[in-house]
């Protein structure tokens, strides 16, 4: 009677330590899968648990978008900034462009001037 005891008292505590189950230390997924498998008296606890670890998740999940949110924003900013670079850019090429048209012209119409009074005196002569 007292082995038959001894033994019952044993798997007693056995049961126990199965059902001595750390939810904390599992993963969010862990615990999806032992939804609807938890014993009554753990469901509290499991809930609690459960709830903790999706408020860390949607922390965790809020931070990256913020991070990535913020990542677009300068992004979005260097592409402005490229932008109005080229656009400073290009205007600075075409005032260097209408500078030596101008100076063209002018050098132009010197030389058309010197080979005017060039032949005026040849005429003249």
């Amino acid at each position: 009677m007292k082995k038959l005891s001894s033994v019952l008292l044993g798997a007693l505590f056995c049961s126990s330590v199965l059902y001595a189950v750390d939810y904390n230390s599992m993963t969010l997924e862990q615990l999806e899968a032992l939804k609807g498998t938890v014993p009554v008296e753990k469901r509290n606890e499991f809930q609690e648990v459960m709830r903790n670890k999706k408020q860390g998740q949607n922390q965790v999940n809020k931070e990256y978008r913020d991070e990535q949110r913020e990542l677009k924003l300068e992004e979005k900013e260097e592409r402005k900034e490229m932008k109005q670079l080229q656009k400073d850019d290009k205007k600075q090429l075409m005032q260097e462009i209408k500078e030596q048209k101008k100076e063209q012209q002018q050098q132009f119409l010197q030389e058309r001037k010197k080979q005017n009074e060039g032949g005026q005196r040849k005429g003249m002569m």
